[in-house]
């Protein structure tokens, strides 16, 4: 039987107290597109559900009426979370630099920081991912009858 310190039992239940304080939010349907800022994430839960985190860069490009010039706009960033297959997946196909399209539900999230104050974050639960097709080819690999 493991002993576990008091003080990591502290941290451990600091933690849970956290995650049960988020308040998620569905915000509607919705779509991104952009570049990968850094490897996908991917991790399991405790009940060994697979969960990718991806991070986006968007920055929107507008035609300068005055010189017909294309420029960038000010970059966004925004958080992708992939579930299960999907996940696995996007942590085994995508890297970083990768340009995809992801669909699937807007959430809101907030919590409390450790000063009190309420922070919100707002991501993609990704229903959908995949590479895009503007600049580059891609190839589909196969898997399994039955998404597998």
């Amino acid at each position: 039987m493991a002993v576990i310190p008091e003080a990591a039992q502290a941290k451990a239940q600091e933690a849970k107290q956290a995650r049960d304080n988020q308040e998620r939010t569905a915000l509607g349907p919705g779509s991104i597109t952009g570049n990968l800022t850094q490897d996908p994430i991917l991790r399991y839960t405790q009940q060994g559900r697979a969960v990718c985190a991806l991070r986006l860069a968007y920055t929107p490009r507008q035609q300068n009426a005055k010189t017909g010039d294309w420029e960038d706009g000010k970059a966004q960033f925004f958080d992708v979370t992939a579930w299960g297959r999907l996940g696995e997946h996007c942590a085994e196909h995508l890297s970083k630099g990768d340009r995809v399209i992801a669909d699937g539900q807007w959430e809101s999230r907030a919590w409390e920081d450790r000063e009190g104050n309420t922070q919100e974050t707002i991501g993609l639960v990704a229903r959908d991912l995949g590479p895009s097709m503007l600049f580059q080819g891609a190839r589909v690999l196969k898997g399994e009858k039955g998404g597998k």
